[in-house]
């Protein structure tokens, strides 16, 4: 033992010494200012290199340098810094300030207050970071915790990973209680991307479930892919070179629509409820910008099943005539300069909203932007009405003119015997003139 002045040599207590001690295989060198390096605060094998009351109690453990370090159990490893401790069996402290690995075999590499207290956890770097779960990992970041076993954090602030195996990454991801720490759970979360801003407005940007679940802004989802934003565009996707092209885009916050477009134009929308092809529907649950068609002949279908139906009344016939004939076809051309509809050009044939008022208030009615509408089709049962009236009259006038055309030929029939008779007569007076 060697001491910086010649005289005594303390053996325990405060010193300033560089010590060999053969009976445990230990080095000591640098200051203490308690009982850091007495007797029983010395493990076999240990080794401190210098600086300023560290202690190397387990055995075979080591600290390089630095200030009030501890290397407590067997096997610890402490580089230098101050403050640091490193308590679990076969731990690390490479450097820093106020760390603590306290799990076997934990690590903690620098940086400011870390813990790495978990069996086989890591701590990189940064500043109060809290790994506690079995080999849990933390790279740097500040005021992470990973609490479940085999949980892993990037980096970041104030994140939490506190399911088994759990990943995350961004800063200050929500808060949730797993259903295990220590074992695989369909419900618990696989990977989290937070997107917080601080530890009481917690956000998370991408939840992804073990049961393969996937929330976009939304912390729990409930489907395969659940998107929740207040944004303007939910999502958009683009072609290949970046540029608007055509779009498919999702809105769900102050619209609920759904649209794939071009630049200038819109391909279809989805919109509260409705459909617009080629147009922003505002009024029908389909609206179609054009002609439309289908990829073969055939009618458009729908029920039309008595059993469906209640209050049945025949229409009259006569009646249906009167209003039928009460209606004015037109030939018009579209001057449409307000509603945003492309209208085709030419002439057309039809009729007016205002003129099938009059006739059949009932089927017209106002759009969402005040201009009238009707549906033509509805009109079919009171054509067939119509025609049958007139039917109707035709067969009255059939029977009429049938009935004039028998007493016609009666008449003929008369004629004929009359002048059969007249004739006869006739020559019977000649006859008896001579």
């Amino acid at each position: 033992m060697a001491q910086g002045t010649t005289g005594s040599t303390p053996v325990s207590g405060a010193g300033t010494r560089l010590m060999w001690i053969p009976a445990k295989s230990a080095f000591r060198a640098g200051v203490v200012s308690g009982t850091q390096w007495d007797n029983i605060n010395v493990g076999t094998n240990s080794f401190v290199g210098g600086g300023e009351n560290n202690k190397a109690l387990g055995s075979s453990s080591f600290v390089g340098g630095g200030g009030n370090n501890e290397a407590l159990e067997a096997y610890c490893f402490v580089g230098g810094g101050n403050f640091n401790t490193a308590s679990g069996l076969s731990a690390f402290v490479g450097g820093g300030d106020s760390n603590t690995a306290g799990g076997h075999f934990s690590a903690v590499g620098g940086g400011e207050i870390n813990h790495a207290n978990g069996y086989a956890s890591f701590v990189g770097g940064g500043r109060f970071n809290n790994s506690t779960g079995h080999t849990s990992f933390i790279g740097g970041g500040e005021g992470n915790s990973a609490s479940g076993s085999y949980t892993f954090i990037g980096g970041g602030l104030g994140l939490l990973s506190k399911s088994y195996s759990e990943t995350v990454f961004g800063s200050y991801n929500t808060d949730y209680t797993p259903a295990s720490t220590t074992s695989f759970n369909a419900s618990d979360r696989l990977f989290v991307i937070g997107n917080g801003t601080a530890s009481n407005t917690r956000s998370n940007a991408v939840t992804v479930l073990k049961n393969g679940k996937v929330g976009i802004g939304e912390q729990v989802p409930s489907h395969v892919l659940t998107i929740k934003s207040s944004d303007t565009e939910t999502m958009r996707l683009i072609g290949p070179t970046g540029a608007y092209g055509f779009e498919a885009r999702l809105n769900f916050g102050d619209g609920d629509y759904v649209y794939i477009d071009e630049p200038s134009d819109d391909m279809m929308r989805i919109q509260a409820y409705l459909v617009g092809i080629k147009r922003t529907p505002t009024t029908n649950a389909l609206e179609v910008e054009g002609n439309a068609s289908k990829s073969a002949a055939g009618d458009w279908l729908a029920n039309s099943d008595a059993r469906l139906k209640k209050n049945i009344t025949p229409l009259n016939s006569q009646k249906m005539l009167e209003k039928l004939l009460a209606l004015q076809g037109i030939t018009y051309e579209w001057d449409d300069v307000k509603t945003g509809s492309k209208r085709p050009e030419g002439i057309q044939y039809g009729f007016t909203a205002q003129n099938i008022r009059e006739v059949f208030p009932t089927l017209v009615e106002e759009d969402a932007l005040g201009y009238l509408q009707t549906a033509y089709g509805t009109y079919d049962a009171m054509t067939v009405e119509a025609i049958r009236a007139l039917n109707d009259k035709i067969e009255k006038l059939e029977a009429e003119n049938d009935s004039l055309r028998s007493k016609l030929s009666e008449m003929d029939d008369l004629k004929q015997r009359m002048a059969r008779l007249e004739a006869a007569l006739s020559g019977h007076a000649q006859g008896n003139g001579d």
